[in-house]
């Protein structure tokens, strides 16, 4: 796999040698990054840390912005910025999605099929959602 200084010098020669390659050259990019982004995408199917997602997403940004230093036309940083708003979005949605049926877990653990909760079983299914509560959001906001 080509490295992002070694595409965007290519890119850079290509231009030189064929000035009016430019709108391929754009095509190329977008269909580079298109792939990149959506290997993100595929990795936020398993649950990852929001500070592995940054760290892809960083190093995406990052190389865009060497490939827009060579043909800025591409616009490429603001492909990367909506992409990138959109894969936040999903990160979060799915991140609650996993606290959800965390939750509905232990509450259905403590439900019986034929029985009505006790009031103290209810007391206890309340606090360890809670927990889970608690606890989902601590890991979908901490840094390492």
């Amino acid at each position: 796999q080509a490295s992002v200084g070694d595409i965007s010098k290519t890119f850079r020669a290509y231009l030189i040698i064929f000035p009016d390659s430019e709108s391929r050259l754009i095509e190329l990019a977008h269909a580079l990054f298109t792939n990149r982004y959506e290997t993100v995408r595929g990795a936020l199917k398993e649950r990852i840390p929001s500070t592995d997602l940054l760290a892809m997403l960083r190093g995406l940004w990052e190389d865009a912005t060497a490939i827009d230093e060579v043909i800025s036309e591409a616009a490429l940083p603001a492909f990367s910025l909506e992409t990138t708003r959109d894969i936040i979005k999903q990160h979060i949605a799915t991140a609650f999605l996993h606290l959800q049926n965390e939750i509905s877990d232990v509450l259905v653990t403590h439900s019986t099929s034929n029985e009505k909760l006790e009031e103290s079983q209810l007391q206890t299914a309340m606090e360890k959602s809670k927990i889970k509560v608690s606890q989902g959001c601590i890991d979908l906001l901490q840094v390492n």
